[in-house]
């Protein structure tokens, strides 16, 4: 059963007020003591929540890390559980608490992210070198190691909490953000992936004024009752921005995140060169955004920050690792196929709840458990399966749907051979991948702005064919003459061979075979008087047989004639020769059939 979620809002004016007073004397407290070490908090809180063993503790210790980045974390019915102060767009960037529990389920889970995979992401989000070029992972790695390294340098600033967070988690997981790391060394989890996100786009939101942006979180305006909780969100700042002077953008500059984005946005502008971009990426340059600029970044950004999340929570893969090998059948109609299957399932289970703030506008979700008539695209990643049979999609992309069990199925059927068990005994491998399109099925999948978001997962298997393989064919009348007369008397013979494995389609080569007896009547017509006709090779180079019907050599000027391959009783292949010619005196006419055989004067080929 799917889940709709829905956002409009209410229930936070009361509560944001309450604890915006409690916020701003926790600054002017916190204020008067020197901060702590970010090392040693990163550590600390990176420990808690990879000692916590239940979804409960593992929960809990995410909220302290949101908490400790002054991230904020609401209820789908507006409950503040984490207020951050920020202003502007990046006011959207909030979380709901049941995002973070899926994020706990991640963490859980151990699954990871590679920094190409995060690099796509941020270019749908609109944080890329161009429109079309995602940011490079060596960028993303070498402005994380930097980050890194200035946070270790500066360890009371609170914006190297969250790089130092990064780092405490590569550590329990064999790599050091620190140190200059190849992309593939760097397998990010779910954690850390959203970390970078929310470091790389917090800084643009906060460049983009909320009130030319309000309307644009999930791609629609927001429910008329948000307007409550947006006003209680302006008064909170505006009450935080008055107890720090009039400095709170300057505040959020020096204690909260962006320091992996500075070190990235340095690199693009001192190494444009090296990056081959001719202009700086406007996300890359600090300054407030324009009213018609607001519109192409603010719902781009806060899909990206839901989105990448929400696609932890479905899972693609193929039951099977490798399919049993199959062989061309020998006989038409033999039966054995292979499936190739990919199951998508939803991970996590998100309740029946209805958001009624922030960014995921007409946002649909499916039940937890298999996922009912999702889409998924069959691509041939390693091989190609067409040549040995054909596959079960009526569709030229070949797409097929999960039934519901959340499977998704493709069945292949080999080719008869043409010779059974003739040749030597080949195989050949390849790998199957269904690309499952969660985040566009009609029923069973994700619906809302931020399905694009969603990167296509796909299931792998291992296929295995066999077959034997000819040299080559060819086929041949034998040579036999009519009995000789006192005048010409005419018979004909065909013989013809081709290289390779396939009959149809390829050019034949071969002769037609005029075989005459008799002898010369002396009468000015052909040989003298008692000498003997003799035989008329004519070669051809291009007799392409089609299936079902008779064909000619296109090249061929003496005695017409066609040739059909047909099938035999026992499933052989044998060609038809229909010959028929009429001169004056003399006729050729008949119909003969001979088998196809194996041409081993061919060479061996490769599989």
């Amino acid at each position: 059963m799917r889940r709709h979620l829905i956002m409009a809002a209410g229930a936070m004016t009361v509560l944001l007020a309450a604890t915006g007073s409690t916020a701003i004397a926790m600054r002017e407290q916190a204020e008067k003591k020197p901060a702590p070490s970010q090392a040693v908090v990163a550590k600390k809180l990176v420990t808690q929540i990879t000692a916590a063993k239940t979804p409960a503790a593992r929960y809990k210790a995410l909220v302290g890390i949101l908490r400790a980045l002054h991230i904020g974390v609401v209820t789908p019915a507006g409950k503040p559980i984490v207020v951050s102060p920020e202003p502007n767009a990046a006011r959207l960037f909030q979380l709901y608490d049941f995002e973070v529990r899926g994020l706990a389920a991640q963490l859980a889970r151990r699954q990871t992210t590679t920094l190409d995979e995060l690099a796509a992401a941020l270019e749908k989000g609109g944080l890329g070198l161009d429109p079309d070029r995602p940011l490079p992972a060596e960028l993303l790695a070498e402005g994380l190691r930097d980050a890194t390294l200035e946070a270790l340098a500066r360890p009371r600033s609170e914006r190297s909490l969250l790089p130092l967070l990064v780092r405490q988690l590569g550590l329990r997981r064999g790599f050091d953000t620190r140190q200059e790391l190849a992309p593939a060394q760097i397998k990010l989890d779910s954690l850390q992936a959203w970390l970078i996100t929310a470091d790389m786009s917090l800084p643009v939101l906060r460049q983009v004024l909320l009130a030319k942006s309000r309307a644009l979180a999930g791609g629609a305006d927001l429910p008329g009752a948000c307007a409550k909780y947006n006003e209680a969100v302006e008064a909170l700042q505006k009450r935080i921005e008055n107890a720090l002077g009039g400095g709170m953008q300057k505040w959020i500059a020096d204690k909260a995140v962006g320091m992996i984005y500075d070190k990235v946005a340095d690199k693009l502008k001192r190494q444009a060169t090296r990056w081959a971009i001719k202009n700086i990426p406007r996300w890359a340059v600090r300054g407030i955004y324009e009213a018609g600029q607001a519109a192409s970044i603010v719902g781009a950004l806060i899909d990206l920050v839901h989105g990448s999340l929400l696609a932890l929570a479905v899972d693609v893969r193929s039951p099977e690792d490798s399919l049993p090998p199959i062989h061309w059948w020998h006989t038409a109609g033999e039966g054995t196929t292979l499936t190739f299957r990919v199951k998508v399932t939803m991970l996590d289970d998100y309740g029946d709840i209805a958001v009624k703030c922030g960014g995921l506008v007409g946002f649909d979700l499916p039940a937890k458990g298999p996922m009912k008539d999702v889409f998924v695209t069959w691509e041939q990643g390693q091989g190609d399966l067409h040549r040995h049979g054909t596959l079960s999609c009526a569709t030229a992309a070949c797409v097929t749907k999960t039934g519901d069990d959340g499977i998704a199925r493709l069945v292949f059927t080999p080719k008869t051979e043409p010779l059974p068990g003739v040749g030597l005994e080949r195989e050949e491998s390849g790998v199957m991948n269904g690309v499952a399109l969660y985040q566009t099925a009609s029923g069973g999948g994700v619906v809302g702005g931020i399905a694009q978001f969603l990167t296509p997962k796909l299931g792998s298997t291992r296929w295995f064919v066999r077959f034997h393989k000819p040299r080559g064919f060819k086929f041949a009348m034998p040579h036999e003459y009519p009995p000789p007369v006192n005048h010409i008397r005419d018979g004909m013979a065909l013989d013809a061979h081709v290289c390779g494995e396939e009959l149809y389609g390829v050019p034949w080569q071969g002769a037609f075979h005029r075989l005459q007896t008799g002898y010369g009547p002396g009468e000015g017509y052909g040989p003298g008087e008692g000498d003997v006709f003799s035989d008329h090779h004519w070669p051809f180079l291009n007799l392409v047989f089609t299936r079902g019907t008779a064909s000619a050599p296109s090249d061929f000027r003496y005695s017409p004639f066609t040739a059909e391959i047909l099938t035999g009783a026992a499933g052989e292949p044998l060609v038809r020769v229909t010959a028929a010619e009429h001169v004056v005196s003399y006729d050729i006419i008949g119909t003969y059939t001979v088998p196809i055989e194996e041409d081993t004067s061919c060479p061996e080929t490769s599989p």
